[in-house]
């Protein structure tokens, strides 16, 4: 079973409906970049706060501002500057019983999204199972997630085309293009909005697809 757990861990969300566009080759979580540019999310920033290894629990955060976002039309109490996010940051750390700016694991951020934020509907997937068994199958998958609305935090391989640093980075894929083959991320480690091609995603996410979809 933990063999299993070390694959992918997906929480899986609530929503049962589609959200494409146009002829239906645009898969993303709805109105996530609307969020984003209305509810500081370049606060969410791993640079300015100076917590460089934050990169999972900044993403849980912007998952967090989201929803906040989604559901009440406010940003997030802590987005309004970056001390607020680093004060934020250091209470999920603390929950963890980790040192603030600790690397995390997938399973570090599953235990916040369930056990302190208290969202569930959880499925645990992996490439291992027949029906999702290589990355290009799980590609496909993150589609249908997308689709029903989820937040889909990927693990980046280090020195990849997405990732720079020698070592693991989380990031936020939302959009997924099929007409122009391109992706849509959301960067914690400079608060950004990224456009990447379907190939610089593939050779950044890890051989695994290990994936956390969030939602309450």
């Amino acid at each position: 079973m933990m063999k299993f757990l070390t694959i992918l861990l997906l929480v899986v969300s609530s929503f049962s409906y589609a959200d494409v566009s146009g002829d239906g080759n645009v898969y993303y979580t709805r109105s996530f970049e609307h969020a984003y540019l209305n509810a500081n999310g370049n606060n969410l920033n791993q640079v300015v706060t100076g917590y460089r290894n934050s990169c999972g629990p900044m993403s849980l955060l912007m998952a967090n501002n989201y929803v906040s976002w989604y559901f009440s039309g406010q940003a997030a109490p802590f987005t309004n500057n970056s001390s607020e996010v680093k004060s934020a940051l250091d209470r999920l750390y603390s929950y963890l019983g980790k040192r603030s700016n600790s690397i995390t694991s997938v399973y570090n951020l599953n235990k916040i999204a369930d056990e302190r934020w208290g969202w569930n509907k959880h499925s645990i997937l992996s490439t291992e199972i027949s029906s999702l068994n290589t990355k290009s199958k799980m590609y496909n998958y993150l589609k249908t997630l997308l689709g029903n609305n989820n937040v889909l935090i990927v693990n980046l391989l280090p020195n990849s085309p997405l990732n720079s640093a020698n070592i693991g980075h989380f990031v936020i894929i939302y959009e997924i293009n099929d007409n122009n083959n391109m992706v849509k991320v959301f960067d914690p480690w400079d608060g950004s909005i990224k456009t990447t091609s379907k190939n610089n995603f593939f050779n950044s996410w890890v051989a695994t697809a290990i994936t956390l979809a969030v939602y309450p």
